[in-house]
């Protein structure tokens, strides 16, 4: 990675998770996960060349990528173990002091057994309007398509909202939503999941995070009590 370059420029070669949407740290997110943006999975990861520059207070992040197929585990140690599809994936927005705005696309090309086509589209913001209460509400939308193993596209989307309040230095607390629906040609497949957090960082560059989670079930589902 070379960076530092004037307007805050870089690039980057190797693997990584493509720039899209609000990086969160709670990987698990549909937002994350459910358009193959987990970085805790390393099959999410793909490999490729990203160039960026954020001067304050435009943005702007593209790249170009090759993938493993969705299922398939890359080597760990080896970063040009990728399969025949390719990807690429702008974001671009205006980060301000106490607001930001953005917007993502990412496009996936593959054969159907390696994960099928993929569009996916993305809006996005962060506000903190009280200049002395250190209040944050941040939000996402995701939609787009996807093929089925028969072929066929369909479309998903997913929705992120959280309000995070910084009680003193060092910690946090938030409420989050997290809302997805996987297929929007099948009845009742959507769910909500509702989260509280405590974070706590009692030392620089370490922080314990804890999470009490309630999922919603779609009404279709079976054991959905």
């Amino acid at each position: 990675m070379v960076h530092e370059a004037p307007y805050q420029a870089y690039a980057k070669v190797g693997r990584f998770v493509p720039s899209f949407g609000l990086k969160l740290d709670d990987h698990t997110s549909h937002i994350r996960r459910a358009f193959e943006l987990d970085g805790a999975l390393p099959e999410s990861r793909v490999m490729g060349v990203e160039v960026g520059a954020m001067p304050n207070y435009p943005f702007l992040n593209a790249s170009w990528f090759r993938m493993a197929a969705r299922n398939r585990v890359p080597a760990s140690w080896d970063i040009s173990d990728v399969d025949d599809g390719w990807g690429s994936a702008i974001n671009a927005g205006w980060r301000d002091l106490r607001w930001s705005v953005g917007g993502s696309a990412m496009f996936r090309r593959r054969d159907i057994d390696e994960g099928g086509d993929t569009s996916t589209y993305s809006l996005y913001g962060v506000l903190n309007p009280w200049r002395n209460l250190p209040v944050t509400y941040q939000a996402e939308y995701d939609f787009g398509t996807f093929q089925r193993s028969s072929g066929a596209r369909t479309n998903q989307a997913a929705f992120y909202q959280e309000l995070n309040w910084v009680a003193y230095n060092g910690i946090i607390l938030l409420l989050a939503h997290d809302w997805a629906d996987p297929d929007d040609e099948i009845t009742d497949d959507d769910d909500h999941r509702v989260q509280l957090g405590l974070q706590v960082s009692p030392i620089a560059g370490v922080t314990v995070d804890g999470r009490l989670r309630v999922l919603l079930p779609a009404f279709g589902q079976a054991g959905k009590d």
